[in-house]
Order: C-alpha cells, then structure tokens, then sequence
C-alpha cells in the first residue's frame, strides 16, 4: 500500500510538471525530484511521462501483466538510480565547499528510497496475479499521496530553501532598484 502511495504521489508529480513545462516554456520542476538535465531535452520527456503513466497506472491497478509489471519495474529502477546519482552530486558539491545545507542529506535521498520501495512492490506482485481490492485499500493510498503531496513543499523548504548556495564573485547584479527624487 505504501508503494502504491508513493507511485501515485511520483507519478502524479512528474506528469503535473511535463504538463506545466508544456504550458509555459521552462517551468521545471521535475529537477527537484530527479534530476534529468544532463539528458537530451525530448527523450528525458519522454522518460518522465512514460514513467508518469507507468508509475500511475500501477497505483491505481496493481496487477499488470508481465510486459508492464517489467517495464513499471525499470521505470522505477531507472528513476531510482538518477535520484542516487544526484545524491552523489550532492556529496561532491558539499566536499568541495561549494553549498552549506542545513542537513547533510539531500532531498534525493529519501527519493531514491521511495522509489526502490516502488520497485520493491512492483516486483513483489506477481504478473498476472489480481491482489484483493478494496475500496479501503484504495482510500488508504490516496490518503498516502495526499500526504505526500502536503509533506513535499515542507522538504523542498527543508532541504533546499535554507541550503547556502554563495560563491565568491567579482560582480553583482541588483534587479529593481530605483532612485527617487525625494
């Protein structure tokens, strides 16, 4: 059930955000939950809403045949492994100095757990296999997502808003001053 949670909150995130960026040129979000830049533009697209769909169609029906419970399985695997590479990224900026978070662990990290706990549940259901469904189940993994998607803007704050990102530089620029005569 917990993964089933996480897979509607990820798989909701990610689709939301493809979504946006299409609507408005360079909205990227999906960069605070894996980030996928150092990619080609199209096919990390693609990736992300392949995923999505992969990620959402298991939270709402848990019993996918042999082809989807595979590809749901990489999907998750895959996104996994980005979320661990980016907390290595994040080890390396903080060895060479070059941010002072609060918290020496990254938002990544806790990412890359839930997605293996995806993976985990998406490889523990037997392809085929129809698991007993309840609407109390389900309930219970909207409620889950629910508070995923309360929870997440408070981590984002927590692990990016308070993080130190000042560099030595030779100039500064000033956005909207004004002088006034009086």
């Amino acid at each position: 059930m917990v993964s089933r949670a996480i897979a509607l909150f990820s798989g909701g995130f990610l689709l939301l955000n493809v979504l946006g960026e299409l609507l408005r040129g360079g909205f990227d979000e999906t960069v605070v939950l894996v980030d996928l830049r150092c990619g080609p533009f199209l096919l990390t697209r693609l990736v992300l809403v392949s995923t999505a769909a992969l990620l959402l169609a298991w939270a709402v029906r848990p019993e996918p045949g042999r082809v989807r419970r595979a590809a749901t399985a990489a999907a998750a695997g895959l996104l996994a492994l980005v979320a661990l590479a980016n907390t290595a990224d994040f080890y390396g900026h903080l060895a060479r100095g070059l941010i002072e978070p609060p918290l020496p662990v990254p938002l990544s990290l806790p990412v890359a757990v839930g997605l293996v706990l995806v993976l985990r549940g998406v490889l523990r259901s037997a392809p085929g296999e129809v698991p007993p469904r309840s609407r109390r189940r389900d309930l219970a993994v909207l409620a889950g997502s629910g508070v995923l998607f309360a929870l997440f803007p408070l981590l984002q704050i927590t692990f990016f808003g308070s993080t130190d990102y000042r560099r030595p530089a030779d100039a500064v620029v000033v956005f909207g001053a004004k002088a006034y005569a009086d």
